[in-house]
């Protein structure tokens, strides 16, 4: 009986160092991912540091369209839309990610490289100076204690792989000592499951981010009041219209032109585009007064013959800049510390001809709190363009005057999906 013991009791000891063993892979404690019930071993982790989340409240902005209508009423519509609050407060921007034993991270590269299972969890943290402890909610918007996160069965750092989104649960973060305790629960955004438990040390590494961003020859299209456009059967004139035209992809300058510009995208669009919240500069051509008028988003309603299918809510400030303001400061500026008070003042740049165009300079605020510089560079007067219609039919029309321009502003803060 004593050797039966003596023998269970050895088989024991073997059956727990086996277990031990197989868990002896650089994982803490169990620290596991489990993605649609499968389970992953973690062996690393890192928190990667990019730059500040720069939150700016908005405010609801009402603006009084006032016009006479087609029964020659004088009418005012409220037109609501947003604009900068006085209020700005800066979050942490942490990735916390977490790696499969496939996969290793690399600091100088910031991004991870091998294959395997993979957690990243964006954090807005309401200490800028770490990761804070406590519990965020999956949230779409950038506010504080939200995350958002993103995750993979196979990544593989030499392939595309489209990960997962994570669109709803709540992340757990606490620390003791250089241990952290990190756990996630939330279900992806097609309902699969998804479990993170990770306890032990995690190295935080700097991620070098672009603060600022300068688009280059941006040409914006002056916005008129009204059109003439003369439409041709073969060389037989129909008739002629003034009707502003919502555009044609191909022919971009055929309507309203591409009078609006994009901070977030970085691109013009016309009056048509169906993303009207994404407009953050807008351009006029006072025709009588021979200029140019940088206009509110929310205002160019009332050169769109006060429709309400032309509403872009985002109200922006503008500011000529000082005669002092030279080639040099624009060259030199870092738009992420571009501090300038914004007086809203009515901008004008008026025009001659292309020849005798000076560069001038203008500050912007948006709506969203971006503060920047235009640095007007190029003016190209009025002229015509022509669109065939499958050979059947032509419009000759009139393209708005253009203005060409640098713009300077503060870089968006954008994380890869995974890193």
């Amino acid at each position: 009986m004593l050797k039966l013991n003596y023998f269970f009791a050895v088989l024991a000891s073997v059956l727990l160092l086996s277990a031990c063993s197989d868990n002896d892979d650089g994982t803490t404690g169990g620290s596991q991912i489990v993605l649609y019930d499968n389970s992953f071993n973690i062996g690393s982790g890192v928190i990667w540091q990019g730059n500040p989340y720069s939150i700016v409240n908005t405010v609801p902005y009402i603006w009084q369209d006032t016009y006479t209508n087609d029964n020659g009423e004088t009418v005012t519509d409220n037109i609501e839309g947003f604009t900068v609050s006085d209020k700005a407060t800066q979050l942490g921007n942490y990735t916390i990610s977490l790696y499969e034993n496939g996969l290793t991270y690399n600091p100088e590269l910031a991004s991870a490289k091998g294959k395997g299972a993979v957690v990243s969890i964006h954090l807005c943290s309401p200490s800028v100076d770490g990761v804070a402890e406590g519990t965020y909610t999956y949230s779409e918007t950038t506010a504080s204690n939200t995350f958002r996160a993103f995750c993979s069965s196979e990544y593989q750092s030499q392939k595309t792989i489209r990960p997962a989104a994570i669109t709803e649960g709540e992340v757990r973060v606490a620390k003791s000592g250089d241990a952290y305790h990190v756990e996630l629960n939330g279900k992806t955004s097609f309902g699969g499951s998804v479990a993170v438990k990770y306890d032990g040390p995690l190295e935080i590494c700097k991620v070098p981010q672009q603060t600022s961003l300068e688009y280059t020859d941006v040409s914006m299209s002056g916005m008129m009041d009204k059109m003439d456009i003369e439409v041709y059967y073969g060389e037989q004139l129909l008739g002629s219209t003034t009707e502003l035209d919502d555009g044609n992809p191909d022919y971009p300058d055929f309507g309203t032109g591409l009078a609006f510009f994009s901070l977030t995208s970085g691109l013009t669009q016309s009056a048509s585009a169906s993303r009207k919240d994404m407009a953050d500069i807008a351009l006029y051509w006072d025709e009588a007064g021979q200029c140019f008028r940088f206009e509110s988003p929310i205002k160019m309603r009332a050169h769109l013959g006060h429709k309400e299918d032309y509403l872009f809510p985002c109200h922006t400030k503008y500011m000529k800049a000082p005669e002092s303001f030279t080639d040099a400061d624009f060259d030199n500026l870092e738009a992420n510390n571009f501090n300038t008070d914004i007086i809203e003042s009515n901008v004008e740049i008026p025009v001659t001809t292309a020849d005798d165009f000076k560069t001038c300079y203008v500050f912007f605020e948006t709506g969203r709190g971006v503060k920047g510089v235009m640095r007007l560079k190029q003016y190209t007067p009025q002229s015509m363009g022509s669109y065939d219609y499958y050979g059947v039919m032509t419009y000759n029309y009139q393209i708005g005057p253009k203005l060409l321009m640098d713009i300077k502003c503060p870089a968006i803060v954008s994380n890869p999906q995974i890193r």
